[in-house]
């Protein structure tokens, strides 16, 4: 059976090891929701908001889908915790990602970037609009594919340095787009 959140609140809660498979979570407000080890596969999430303070430590990810979701706190910098939405130019697209709340996160002194050690790719969509299911980064040629998880054991963590081992993201859309 599918686990519908619709206009819920789940602020705070705790799901630990629940298979939440194909659940779907609409207008739902996420809060500092954790998430440990659940299955999340094929789940959907649409116009959530505080995704950012939400955990999914160990969570399986595999085809969830993060759609309009509302960010509330315009962040210029990563955050320092919790899962969040980001974006990244690449050769002929705009990758749309969720960095997970295990990822190492650097802002680099000085920048409007920042760089994590992983993140799953949500969507590809191309210079027309059009979506995608793959694209090639710009600058270290890493192949981006739509529900691809990408992990960069070897993130440059010297916040002296700007363009450095690590995936380079976007806090948003907006100024990733600057650089397609």
């Amino acid at each position: 059976m599918i686990k519908m959140y619709d206009k819920k609140n789940l602020s705070n809660m705790v799901f630990e090891r629940e298979d939440l498979k194909s659940a779907i979570f609409i207008n739902t407000n996420l809060d500092n929701t954790k998430f440990h080890m659940c299955d999340l596969s094929d789940a959907a999430f649409r116009n959530c908001e505080n995704i950012e303070t939400a955990s999914f430590k160990r969570c399986n990810l595999e085809g969830a889908r993060f759609d309009d979701i509302k960010i509330l706190n315009n962040y210029l910098n990563c955050p320092s915790h919790g899962a969040f939405i980001a974006w990244k130019a690449t050769t002929d697209a705009i990758v749309k990602l969720l960095v997970p709340e295990d990822a190492i996160r650097i802002t680099p002194i000085g920048t409007n970037h920042c760089r994590v050690s992983k993140v799953q790719v949500l969507e590809i969509i191309d210079k027309d609009g059009n979506n995608r299911r793959s694209t090639l980064g710009k600058y270290f040629k890493q192949f981006y594919r739509v529900g691809q998880i990408i992990e960069d054991k070897n993130i440059n963590t010297d916040v002296r340095e700007w363009c450095e081992r690590g995936i380079g993201i976007y806090p948003t859309r907006r100024k990733a787009e600057e650089f397609l």
